[in-house]
C-alpha cells in the first residue's frame, strides 16, 4: 500500500474519501474499491487475466469467454483467441460470427 501523502484524497472511482492507492495504477481509491489481499483497486482487478489472475488481459477465449493475457491465450487469428486451457481440454473452437 502507498501512502496518500501528495495523492487527491477523493476515491478516483466514486469520489468517497480515499484510503488506499493501488499498487499497480496508482489510483487513490476508497475501501469499497480496493482489495486489500491483491493491493488492487476495482478497475486493476477487473483488468486481470481470469485465468492466471496476475497479468492484464488482452482478450478473451471464444470458447469460454474468459478473458485472458499474452500467456495464457494462444492467438488464433488477428481478433481470436482460445486460452489455453480449452486447447488443453480439446475444447471445439467455435467459428468466429461477425454481425
Amino acid at each position: 500500500m502507498k501512502d496518500l501523502e501528495g495523492f487527491k484524497k477523493y476515491c478516483a472511482v466514486c469520489s468517497a474519501e480515499a484510503v488506499y492507492v493501488c499498487s499497480k495504477c496508482g489510483r487513490p481509491v476508497c475501501r469499497q474499491h480496493y482489495n486489500l489481499l491483491k493491493n488492487l483497486c476495482s478497475v486493476c482487478e477487473s483488468l486481470l487475466c481470469e485465468i492466471c489472475g496476475k497479468n492484464p488481459s488482452i482478450g478473451y477465449c471464444i470458447n469460454c469467454g474468459r478473458v485472458g493475457c499474452e500467456d495464457c491465450l494462444v492467438q488464433l487469428s488477428t481478433i481470436s483467441y482460445i486460452c489455453v486451457e480449452c486447447l488443453r481440454r480439446g475444447g471445439r473452437v467455435r467459428e468466429c460470427r461477425q454481425a
